[in-house]
């Protein structure tokens, strides 16, 4: 079975014509493989009889280091009085009945300091945007202009500040209270083993005592988190300079600026006396007195750079310090989440000291952040050369093995998804039917083919243009005639057509139209694209034109020449499968049929083309 849908009767679904196109029918459905897939974040299962200790240990700093990411991205939703399109993170929007995640369904960007604008993907959601940043405790009114929202960011009152300092260190204790929760699971595990005497029980206090440690250390630092948090919005922070930076999000400084240049000759010339060495350990702590605070606020971690980047012009040559510096400007970039910068240094650092761990941790981590699983492990063998025992290593290696694994499952998923597509396409073409974009706005919806029985079912589309009213028959077979369909619409047992009053729609007094040219059709290289986009399979490198093209066509780019666009009379014992051999028929989305009362003053107009959907 071939992109296989249920079989059904003829079915009647009226109303009027959709116009906002949101459905397609490009889609398809893979079954999942891995039924009971346990989550990242599970705890290690303890009544297992193979259960590791470090296993235990490993999976306890893995589930602390999520915490600590969900702990910065929950601070990076508080404001602080300078435009930062993450606080509109935690924004849900009542879009078609259902709370979805504004970042989902809109683009945020911040032109200035102090403005957030908002473009959403769908205008018509641009009300319930409005609605839902209203009702949210941002404390920004929205400027709604029909196309864009624009959020001008206030200065935050002191009042303020108190209650976002609040709400700060709420978050840091839900945080911790996390961590704790991932100690007890740790810590039950260690129980299950010492109870089944899988370890003494000195070995079982001495791991206690260590996950104790580990998860003291991680407190620690949620600690440190809050205060940098609350320092922020208590001594206006936000207004913290950074300089030679152009946009946000994965932007990086301009070390070839004038400005920058300058200022490097400036701090030259103030610390002339001192040797170029000695001006760049000043930068690295500087530096390093910045990225303390990058987690709580990204503008310390461009300070950083900064400090950073002039330590590493300074001339010096010894290569410990030039290392750190690039080790630590790694650091700041994965706060800043440029994570093909930080891999950069960080390898850049490597080479120059091969005994830095950091280097090599963080090298590691922008790998696997940018899903190099490859790399990624490359740099925590390389890490482990030198420290072995390096528990946060050992934890990112287990994730990029598990990435390589889930990578080789999909490519496998994927390949036997391409056989079915490429099987489906050719099933088509051995049809002679072409297909273009949807000209009303009832979306693409390719037929289904039943390989066992050779026959192809169509999502068909009968519309009344007198009335707009519309008709649908779900699964119409190849093999059925417009006749056919017009004795199941046209029932003489069925109940009247509530919007025929003149009772002028009979099962012998209608005709039916279909247009020629509906649209300029899609090449199969382009349909075939199309169904393994939709279906998820990764997207090749060759099928980049052939994406663009049917974007193009997708937004009327390319136009049928409406000279070649007429209204034909179909004979109602012509087959569906014939007729859509027609070379001037092109399934427009779906089949689309035209039903026309005779003798009606309105069928005249029909045919002179002086009406519109």
């Amino acid at each position: 079975m071939l992109a296989a849908a249920p079989r059904c009767v003829p079915a009647r679904a009226r109303g009027r014509v959709a116009r906002d196109g949101r459905r397609r029918a490009w889609s398809t459905t893979r079954a999942s493989t891995t039924p009971c897939a346990k989550g990242k974040g599970a705890p290690v299962d303890a009544s297992s009889n193979d259960v590791d200790p470090e296993e235990i240990e490993l999976d306890a700093m893995e589930r602390m280091e999520k915490t600590m990411d969900a702990i910065a991205n929950d601070f990076s939703t508080v404001r602080t009085g300078r435009a930062n399109a993450s606080v509109l993170d935690r924004i849900e929007v009542d879009y078609y009945g259902a709370a979805t995640p504004l970042k989902t369904i809109a683009n945020a960007s911040t032109p200035d300091a102090q403005t957030i604008v908002i473009q959403p993907f769908d205008k018509g959601a641009i009300k319930d945007i409005e609605r839902a940043i209203n009702e949210s405790d941002l404390g920004m009114t929205p400027s709604n202009d029909g196309n864009v929202i624009r959020l001008n960011v206030p200065t935050l009152t002191e009042e303020r500040r108190k209650e976002l300092a609040k709400l700060v260190s709420k978050l840091g204790e839900d945080g911790k209270v996390a961590l704790r929760n991932v100690r007890r699971d740790a810590m039950k595990a260690y129980e299950k083993l010492e109870k089944d005497n899988a370890l003494g029980e000195d070995e079982i206090a001495k791991l206690k005592k260590s996950m104790e440690d580990l998860t003291s250390a991680y407190v620690k630092k949620v600690d440190e988190a809050t205060a940098a948090k609350s320092a922020e919005l208590s001594k206006g922070a936000e207004k913290l300079p950074a300089m030679f930076w152009d946009g946000d999000g994965d932007a990086w400084m301009d070390e070839s600026s004038e400005d920058f240049q300058a200022l490097r000759a400036l701090l030259e010339d103030q610390n002339a006396e001192k040797t170029p060495r000695e001006r760049a350990e000043l930068c690295k702590d500087k530096g390093n007195s910045s990225v303390k605070y990058g987690k709580a606020n990204p503008l310390y971690a461009r300070y950083a750079v900064e400090h950073y980047t002039m330590g590493l012009a300074s001339g010096c040559e010894d290569e410990d310090v030039r290392g750190a510096l690039l080790a630590n400007r790694a650091h700041a970039g994965l706060l800043l989440k440029n994570y093909r910068k930080a891999h950069t240094d960080a390898v850049a650092a490597t080479k120059i000291v091969p005994a830095n761990v950091k280097a090599w941790f963080r090298a590691a981590k922008a790998a696997l952040a940018l899903e190099d699983a490859e790399e990624c492990a490359r740099c925590c063998v390389g890490g482990l050369e030198v420290e072995g025992d390096n528990r946060e290593l050992k934890v990112m290696l287990r994730e990029a093995k598990r990435m390589v694994d889930k990578r080789e499952k999909q490519a496998v998923l994927d390949e036997t998804e391409k056989a079915r597509v490429r099987a489906y396409v050719e099933a088509l073409k051995t049809r002679g039917l072409r297909f273009g974009p949807a000209s009303l706005g009832s979306g693409e919806r390719l037929p289904t083919v039943d390989e066992r029985a050779n026959e192809a079912t169509y999502w068909t589309l009968f519309v009344y243009p007198e009335s707009m009213q519309t008709d649908v028959v779900e699964a119409a077979s190849e093999t059925s005639t417009i006749g056919q369909h017009l004795d199941v619409l046209f029932d003489p047992n069925g109940p009247p057509l509530e919007w025929d009053s003149k009772r002028a729609y009979a099962r012998d007094a209608v005709e039916v139209y279909w247009q020629t040219k509906a649209a300029v059709p899609y090449s199969w290289e382009q349909i075939e694209t199309k169904l393994l986009d939709a279906a998820g399979v990764t997207k090749r490198a060759t099928d980049d034109d052939a994406r663009r093209e049917i974007e193009a066509m997708e937004k009327g780019s390319n136009k049928v020449d409406s000279r070649d666009q007429f209204m034909r009379k179909l004979d109602e014992n012509t087959k569906l499968g014939d007729l859509f051999r027609d070379d001037d028929f092109i399934i427009a989305g779906h089949p689309v049929f035209y039903i026309i009362a005779k003798g009606t003053e309105f069928r005249q107009q029909f045919l002179d083309g002086e009406w519109e959907l």
